[in-house]
C-alpha cells in the first residue's frame, strides 16, 4: 500500500481552521505514535464520496481532531458544511461523543453518560479511557438530523513515531492506491468479488442463526392486565426489523442500475443482509418498484450503471463486515416493567413509553432509520 499525501497538513499556517491550533493539550517530550484510521461510508442524502485515510497523534489528538480533519478533507466540499455548521455524534466504543450535550437532559440520551466534545475538550485518545485505541475497533459519525455519515475503523495504532516538533504536521489525509498485489478492487460484474471464501462461510452460518432467532422466543411483548396500568411482559418471537436506510441505499442502488434481483442477491445482498430472507428481500425489491420516488435519488449523479454497482457492493462489504462483527443474535432481556411514578414522570417530560420492538441485536447502523 502506499498513500499520495493530499491536504497533507492540516494544521498548517496555510490552512484554514486548523484542527489542531487551540488544542490545549502538551505532549511530553520523546517519540510520539501515529495512527491510522481508515475512513470510509462517507454519505450525504443518496450520495457518496470516496473514503481515506487520517493519520493523527493520539497522544496530542482526539475524536474531534478526527471529524475535524474528515470535514477539512472531504465534507465540506461535498456538502458545504463546516464541523460547527450542525450538531454531530459519533459512536465509538462503548461511548456515545456529541458536539454539544445538554446538561438539562441527560436523561433522554442513548446510551447514557454523553460526552462532549469540541474545540476545547477534544476527546484526546491518550488521555481518555473512554477512547482507547485497539486496531480494528470502528466508530461512526452522523449529522444530527441530517443524511450526512462515515464510518472510520482504527487501522494502525504505531504507524511511525515521530518527536514532539514533527507532531505540528498532523492530522494528515491520505488517499490510499492499492498495489497490484493488494486484493482485487471491486467490480460492476455479476459475482461477490468482495467476499472471501472464509466470509461466505460466516454469513452462511449467520444466516442460519437469524433464522433460529426469528423463529424461536428470544423477545418479549407488553401484556396488559386487567385493572392495572402496569404491564407485564411474556416472551415472543422477534419482530422483524424495519427497513433500514443503510439497506435501502444498497437496494436502490442495484434497482436503479438496472439490474435484476437474482443477480443483486448474488452479487451482494445476500452477504448485507443475513438477517432478512431471500423471500423477504424479493418482497421489498419488488414493493419499491411501484413506489419508485423512494429510491429515485439513490445514485444520482453517477457516471453509469457501474458506478453504482460498484458502490453497492462496496455498501455490502461494509454492511457485511458489520453484521460479522455484531455476530450472532442473543435472547432480548426482558424489560423491567416501570412503577406508576415512573410512568407518570415520563409523561411529564415527554419521554415515549418504550413499547417498541428492541433491535439490539443488529448492528448499530441498521438500529435507526
Amino acid at each position: 500500500m502506499s498513500d499520495n499525501n493530499i491536504n497533507t497538513n492540516l494544521s498548517s499556517p496555510t490552512a484554514s481552521a486548523a484542527p489542531s491550533a487551540s488544542n490545549p493539550v502538551t505532549p511530553p517530550e520523546g517519540k510520539h505514535a501515529v495512527c491510522r484510521f481508515t475512513i470510509s461510508g462517507i454519505t450525504h442524502g443518496c450520495d457518496n464520496a470516496d473514503g481515506f485515510s487520517v493519520l493523527l497523534v493520539p497522544s496530542k489528538h482526539g475524536i474531534y481532531d478526527l471529524v475535524d480533519a474528515v470535514y477539512h478533507y472531504s465534507l465540506t466540499k461535498f456538502t458545504g458544511w463546516t464541523i460547527d455548521s450542525r450538531l454531530w455524534k459519533v459512536d465509538y466504543g462503548t461511548k456515545m461523543f456529541y458536539s454539544f450535550v445538554d446538561e438539562d437532559i441527560l436523561d433522554l440520551y442513548e446510551p447514557a453518560d454523553p460526552i462532549a466534545v469540541n474545540e476545547s475538550e477534544r476527546g484526546v485518545f491518550g488521555l481518555m479511557e473512554q477512547v482507547p485505541l485497539k486496531e480494528g475497533a470502528k466508530g461512526h459519525f452522523e449529522l444530527e438530523h441530517r443524511p450526512l455519515r462515515f464510518s472510520f475503523t482504527v487501522e494502525n495504532v504505531k504507524v511511525q513515531e515521530i518527536e514532539r516538533d514533527e507532531i505540528h504536521q498532523y492530522p494528515k489525509c491520505v488517499k490510499e492506491t492499492t498495489s497490484s498485489s493488494a486484493v482485487p478492487p471491486i467490480t460492476a460484474n455479476p459475482v461477490a468479488d468482495f467476499v472471501s471464501a472464509g466470509e461466505k462461510v460466516q454469513i452462511e452460518a449467520l444466516s442460519k442463526n437469524y433464522i433460529a432467532f426469528f423463529s424461536g422466543l428470544n423477545a418479549w411483548k407488553r401484556k396488559e392486565i386487567p385493572g392495572s396500568y402496569v404491564p407485564d411482559w411474556v416472551a415472543s418471537k422477534p419482530t422483524i426489523p424495519v427497513w433500514s436506510r443503510v439497506e435501502m441505499n444498497i437496494l436502490g442502488l442495484f434497482v436503479n442500475a438496472g439490474w435484476k434481483f437474482g443477480k443483486s442477491w448474488t452479487s451482494g445482498m445476500q452477504y448485507a443482509f443475513p438477517h432478512r430472507t431471500k423471500s423477504a428481500t424479493q418482497g421489498k425489491w419488488y414493493s419499491v418498484q411501484k413506489t419508485p420516488w423512494f429510491i429515485e435519488g439513490y445514485g444520482r449523479g453517477m457516471a453509469n450503471a457501474a458506478a453504482k454497482i460498484i458502490q453497492a457492493k462496496k455498501l455490502c462489504q461494509e454492511l457485511m463486515k458489520d453484521m460479522l462483527e455484531q455476530g450472532a443474535p442473543q435472547p432480548l432481556a426482558k424489560p423491567r416493567s416501570r412503577t406508576l411514578d415512573e410512568i407518570d414522570d415520563d409523561v411529564d417530560i415527554g419521554i415515549p413509553d418504550p413499547r417498541t420492538p428492541s433491535v439490539e441485536f443488529l448492528p448499530k447502523r441498521l438500529r435507526q432509520w
